[in-house]
């Protein structure tokens, strides 16, 4: 299940098309594989595992085309666990995009840029 809603309070940017906030469950590999992609290997490299608040950026067009962050297990949905997220991504529009998370997730996302 992939659900997505654009968040335009997130940014201050006018900029035009929305770079996507991928939200995945840490451990998800399969999930994980499909976005980083021929990323995969120098992003694992670097220390990026797919665990419960990994973050990493995804290189496009030479600057940041995606974004992509693990969020816990069903029992870990603290909105908390979003508050530094605002500031690790660049400035911009970001459309959050769940892949096999349900709705909470999104909203705790919402609680925690709040």
């Amino acid at each position: 299940m992939t659900a997505s809603i654009e968040l335009p309070f997130i940014s201050q940017s006018d900029a035009g098309t929305p770079s996507v906030l991928h939200l995945v469950r840490a451990g998800d590999s399969t999930t994980l594989e499909r976005l980083l992609g021929q990323n995969s290997g120098f992003l694992q490299a670097q220390g990026f595992q797919g665990k419960a608040g990994n973050f990493t950026l995804l290189p496009e067009n030479g600057g940041a085309g995606a974004a992509v962050f693990c969020v816990g297990n069903e029992g870990e949905r603290d909105p908390a666990v979003f508050g530094g997220l605002g500031k690790k991504l660049p400035e911009g529009n970001w459309l959050p995009e769940l892949h096999n998370l349900d709705v909470q997730y999104l909203e705790n996302a919402l609680l925690g840029f709040s």
